[in-house]
């Protein structure tokens, strides 16, 4: 059902969310995106970055937003 749908698809995409998180990303030099927003310098970069993803309160896209607060950095 479309109900089902969605809550599968915003559980997925919260998972997915925390995951990125802990990833290696290559534009951070390998750095996780945790480790960039503990790194004065590195955050600089991570901000550009999460810039790129929509500030969307969709549950079901990754969200700028979302990923921004989750790191601590707010509104930047």
């Amino acid at each position: 059902s479309p109900a089902e749908l969605q809550r599968f698809m915003t559980q997925f995409m919260a998972e997915q969310e925390q995951r990125w998180l802990d990833e290696s990303i290559p534009a951070l030099g390998g750095r996780t995106p945790r480790q960039a927003a503990a790194d004065p310098v590195e955050r600089e970069a991570l901000i550009r970055l999460l810039r790129s993803f929509p500030d969307t309160d969709d549950p079901t896209q990754m969200s700028g937003r979302r990923l921004r607060a989750a790191l601590g950095l707010g509104d930047r």
